[in-house]
């Protein structure tokens, strides 16, 4: 086992630098307001823009299945057998 260094050793090591301030945090978003997103959503697409609209009851049937799991139920009853 190697012995301490000596006082003078430990002098001759150079203190690490002084970190970097932090750089300041990105501003919060502007929540969108209802006004915005239904002027958003009425606006016309320009030439070549992609538009995915949906029938909102199909949207929420996919959420709820890749979120939840959820599986529609069957509204027709299935005949008892027997």
């Amino acid at each position: 086992m190697a012995p301490p260094p000596s006082a003078s050793a430990v002098d001759d090591i150079p203190l690490p630098p002084e970190p970097d301030e932090p750089a300041e945090p990105e501003p919060a978003p502007e929540p969108e307001t209802e006004e915005s997103m239904m002027a958003e959503a009425a606006r016309e697409p320009e030439p070549g823009e992609l538009i995915d609209r949906r029938d909102p009851h199909d949207v929420l049937l996919e959420m709820l299945n890749e979120e939840l799991g959820a599986v529609p139920i069957e509204k027709k009853a299935k005949p008892a057998a027997g």
